[in-house]
């Protein structure tokens, strides 16, 4: 699966690979993969609240249109994330994650 993967409109669906408990939070894409790297443990969520977190703060948009669609308890995981109004496409959203 790619990174990012069109859905309907301003609909998209990230995958991205998860670094629990690093010394520092980014985001870097290695190869085809997006590799997150955050300072919370995988406990009771804390990663999970983290990620979309800083998935909502690099893109701009509100908590309402970030959400966590597989991998809850897993390394890989797909967020989706839909737009309001704007005309968006992949690579916008790619260069505002990893910036």
């Amino acid at each position: 699966m790619s990174i990012l993967k069109k859905i309907s409109g301003n609909t998209f669906n990230l995958s991205i690979h998860v670094k629990p408990n690093s010394k520092e939070q980014k985001i870097i894409q290695e190869n085809d993969n997006l590799v997150v790297s955050l300072k919370s443990p995988p406990i009771k969520g804390k990663a999970n609240k983290e990620l979309l977190k800083l998935i909502k703060k690099k893109i701009n948009i509100p908590d309402m249109n970030v959400c966590l669609l597989s991998g809850l308890q897993n390394r890989d995981k797909i967020i989706q994330i839909t737009f309001n109004n704007e005309i968006i496409n992949e690579q916008f959203i790619l260069e505002k994650l990893i910036k």
